[in-house]
């Protein structure tokens, strides 16, 4: 025997719903999990955990110190069958969309401003896998 389980965002305090509304409410909760699919989103990556090793930049106060990078975010996706709000597989980059992007930072030094590249991976696709 199979349970489906149904849930509701409430605020503090438990709220009852007038049977009438629950397949309304169902189906606004089905529907934002096919919204969701698998596909890249926006994360914020800190810079600093993309230098390499030796690179002297890591000695320097440099900016930006973050940057917004497209990547597979398995906790803001859903592979499955949304219909019936179940879980099947993960939303993992496609091997083909993981690109590396290159990412433009400035340091002072001697009174000079000067740039540098540091490259992050990036994600172009994602699969349910």
């Amino acid at each position: 025997m199979t349970a489906i389980v149904l849930l509701q965002a409430v605020d503090s305090a438990p709220t009852t719903v007038d049977m009438a509304h629950k397949p309304e409410l169902l189906k606004i909760q089905l529907n934002d999990l096919q919204t969701l699919g698998c596909k890249p989103m926006l994360q914020k990556v800190v810079l600093a955990d993309h230098i390499k090793v030796r690179d002297d930049l890591a000695d320097k106060m440099f900016f930006p110190q973050v940057a917004a990078i497209n990547r597979c975010i398995e906790k803001c996706s859903f592979c499955g069958i949304h219909f019936i709000g179940m879980d099947k597989g993960h939303c993992l980059p496609d091997p083909e969309g993981v690109k590396k992007r290159k990412i433009i930072v400035f340091y002072v030094e001697g009174g000079k401003k000067h740039f540098r590249e540091l490259e992050v991976i990036e994600h172009t696709s994602c699969k349910c896998t």
